[in-house]
């Protein structure tokens, strides 16, 4: 009997073992069928509810905090207890030391804390009035800073450690502990885009990189440098007078030039070229758009060259000539915009200047930029006007665009220089070469575009006319441009005075897209003659 007995127990406990495993596998479907019975949902609701609000009484102490979580739904509560569960986000509640948080160096505890304001935000998406209360009530003065702050503060905890060992800059370490937080994560930001940065740093060996390389290091650590003056200074004395600046602002377009270079060269070297078929490319270095260069192995060491561009819609022709080595790209310039151009390419004798053979090509030109000025010939007296193109210093908001237009208002000749070089003067230094200014630098360019180098620092005049004059001496003329005239249509002028005739000879007006000077202006213009042997009138 007792045997018996032994036996009903043990299978009765194995059966309350198994029911309570079914229980508490099946809590949340039980749960679900309590809800979802109409009968028992609203009884099941209220006893849910009162046992959540007695967690909140036992764990929290602001009464105000317990009545804001006491009015959330059912199910927000439920989400309430459960990000509760976090004793460390409970003791912060309950005694905000905000102090000790935002002045934690410990990167674990930090981690902590992180982890406590993670929990924070997550109650506070479940209603604005608890969002309100944490702002207000809890942590009650910059709240979005301290919250931050803390948040961010592992990151920079390893960011400070990690940046002065991928930065060993002499000195640097104190200027390193000196940073804002803000000042820490964004240099980190930058390196992490610049390896080659940190290894440069490293090692500090120059000669190791090409030109694409060092432009990038320089860039890189030119950004470092902004951060913290103190932070330039010391990378300006590791560089030991390696002008950082003038890498970082201008080294992009050494970087272009040599990138076309390179292309030039490869398909320059795919097949041999002669004067009957010659290498022809279009804007060679990206910078002239109404350009072409032309390059051929010469049959003698120099040829002399004559280029000469038929004139359209009642212009002239117009030619120079150009001696012509081996290794030379011969300029094609002058020529007119959308449309295809007849050019002819003559070898000359050098002596008498006799034709030994010629080539006519024909070139296609796209439309010019839309940030150019439209141009109104009022007055033109053939003859009269002093030969050459009319040079103008464009320039809109943040870049330069110079161009030349002829007597009839074609622009022949455009120049980008793009907004590395910001707003710019241009000037005719010798044949063929630019001398490009901008607020603090001068830089020589060939007529196709390509940099010839910098040549330092330009002391320019305070404040620049808005009207000046120019001595046109071969036709004894007056050239007047006026940079900016404010009427109805804003404009500038470029006018011809012949002092002989005592008469404009010619009048050109330059419509502007944008009001205000500082969007578009003409800072300054010239007659020039645009290439060798220039024969335009």
């Amino acid at each position: 009997m007792i045997k018996k007995e032994k036996v009903i127990v043990s299978i009765v406990s194995v059966l309350i073992i198994i029911i309570g495993f079914m229980l508490l596998f099946n809590r949340k479907k039980i749960e679900n069928i309590l809800k979802n019975n109409k009968s028992i949902s609203k009884i099941y609701e209220n006893s849910e509810k009162k046992k959540n609000e007695k967690i909140f009484d036992i764990k929290l102490k602001d009464g105000k905090l317990k009545r804001i979580l006491e009015s959330l739904s059912p199910d927000k509560m439920e989400m309430a207890v459960s990000i509760l569960k976090d004793g460390k986000l409970v003791d912060f509640i309950n005694n905000p030391d905000i102090a000790s948080y935002s002045e934690n160096t410990d990167y674990n505890k930090a981690v902590e804390n992180a982890k406590v304001i993670k929990g924070l935000k997550e109650l506070a998406l479940l209603s604005p009035e608890l969002g309100k209360y944490f702002k207000e009530d809890l942590i009650k003065s910059n709240f979005d800073n301290n919250i931050k702050t803390i948040e961010n503060r592992p990151e920079v905890i390893k960011i400070k450690d990690r940046i002065t060992k991928l930065l060993p800059i002499k000195n640097s370490k104190d200027t390193f502990d000196q940073l804002s937080e803000e000042n820490l994560i964004e240099i980190s930001e930058i390196l992490s885009k610049s390896p080659i940065t940190v290894e440069f740093v490293e090692k500090k060996d120059m000669k190791k990189y090409d030109l694409e390389e060092i432009v990038e290091i320089s860039k890189t650590l030119y950004k470092i440098g902004n951060v913290n003056p103190s932070l330039a200074i010391e990378i300006e004395e590791m560089l030991k007078g390696f002008d950082i600046r003038k890498a970082a602002l201008y080294g992009d377009l050494y970087v272009q030039d040599e990138k076309y270079e390179k292309e030039l060269k490869k398909e320059y070297e795919e097949k041999n070229y002669t004067f009957e078929d010659p290498f022809i490319r279009y804007n060679p270095y990206g910078r002239t758009p109404l350009a072409y260069g032309m390059k051929y192995e010469p049959s003698s060491d120099t040829e002399l060259l004559k280029v000469t561009i038929m004139g359209i819609g009642g212009m002239p022709n117009f030619s120079y000539e150009k001696k012509y080595v081996s290794g030379d790209i011969l300029p094609i310039v002058g020529l007119y915009p959308k449309v295809e151009n007849i050019v002819l390419i003559e070898q000359l004798n050098p002596n008498d200047k006799k034709v030994i053979k010629s080539k006519k090509l024909k070139l296609k030109t796209i439309p010019i930029d839309d940030k150019l000025p439209a141009i109104y010939i009022e007055k033109r007296v053939p003859g009269s006007i002093q030969p050459g193109f009319n040079l103008a210093s464009y320039n809109l908001k943040d870049e330069g665009l110079p161009f030349a237009f002829d007597s009839m208002g074609n622009i022949r000749y455009i120049l980008k220089t793009g907004k590395e070089m910001r707003k710019v003067k241009i000037e005719k230094e010798d044949s063929g070469v630019w001398e490009v200014k901008n607020d603090e630098d001068k830089f020589q360019l060939d007529i196709l575009g390509k940099i010839l180098g910098r040549i330092g620092r330009d002391d320019e005049d305070a404040a620049s006319k808005n009207k000046k004059t120019k001595y046109l001496i071969r036709n004894n003329n007056i050239l007047t441009v006026v940079s900016y005239r404010d009427e109805a249509y804003p404009t500038a002028l470029f006018s011809e005075y012949g002092l002989d005739s005592k008469d404009e000879i010619f009048k050109a007006i330059i419509f502007y897209d944008k009001n205000g000077a500082d969007e578009n202006i003409i800072e300054d213009g010239e007659r020039v003659v645009l290439y060798e042997g220039d024969s335009e009138n």
